[in-house]
């Protein structure tokens, strides 16, 4: 019986061999961690190019359906209001209206996202309008309501739609480069949302040289490009002005 017992005690675990287990682990989550957020922030790149891939073929739908194909008019209301909700509306029997998944973007999140409180303050405050006020009222000119819970708004949309004046509500054959023109970007704006390693660098806050993330843009030949702010706002390929939101519209 003793010898039994002996022989037992021999097969099980020493202290120090467990913790050397323990630490063997806890070495290979902290090696295995970074790949995984890595892997998962690729994945939402993905998705975030996806959508805008989506938005190219149903905003070419939209302009094809048209004998002339009139860009969308996102200062229906006023000159001085943008309101972006009007063209998931107009895209919706191409690619659904704001309740789509379609315009969330994975990468949005608290200081980034239109519906963070603080976010949506700063775009109201410039007249700019991503969440849609009474998504079943077909009369977007005459609305003036704003939702219950904008909190949890039931649509709205992430991305942003090309508000340059020369071309909301015009005939968009006069278009001198419609390649170059920017349809829509993953950001409101001046925020980019991708690649970067720090939240911190995705908020609307710091000088624009810090803004070293990308934003991805569609442009008019349904290429879906990434480049950093700075970029953004140079000139076109064609040498038209930036910001973006201007390239390729020459009349």
């Amino acid at each position: 019986m003793l010898r039994r017992t002996r022989a037992a005690g021999r097969n099980a675990f020493t202290l120090i061999e467990l913790l050397v287990v323990i630490a063997v682990i806890a070495l290979l989550v902290s090696l295995l961690l970074p790949a995984l957020s890595g892997a998962r922030d690729s994945a939402r790149d993905v998705i975030c190019k996806s959508n805008l891939h989506q938005m190219g073929l149903g905003i070419q739908m939209y302009l094809d359906d048209q004998k002339d194909p009139v860009w969308f008019n996102v200062r229906l209301r006023a000159p001085s209001i943008f309101d972006h909700w009007i063209v998931p509306r107009a895209l919706a029997e191409y690619c659904g209206d704001g309740r789509s998944k379609v315009y969330r973007c994975p990468r949005a999140s608290p200081g980034t996202s239109v519906i963070d409180p603080q976010v949506r303050f700063y775009l109201s405050s410039g007249g700019r309008n991503f969440i849609d006020p009474d998504p079943d009222n077909p009369n977007a000119a005459g609305i003036t309501s704003v939702v219950v819970d904008q909190d949890n708004p039931p649509a709205y949309t992430e991305y942003w739609f090309n508000d340059s004046y020369p071309i909301v509500g015009k005939s968009y054959r006069n278009v001198k480069y419609p390649d170059a023109v920017v349809w829509a970007a993953d950001a409101y704006d001046e925020v980019p949302r991708h690649s970067g390693k720090k939240r911190t660098e995705r908020a609307n806050t710091g000088a624009l040289t810090q803004r070293t993330n990308e934003i991805y843009m569609l442009f008019g030949d349904q290429a879906v490009r990434g480049m950093p702010w700075y970029k953004a706002a140079a000139a076109d390929k064609y040498g038209t002005p930036g910001p973006f939101y201007n390239w390729g519209i020459k009349f």
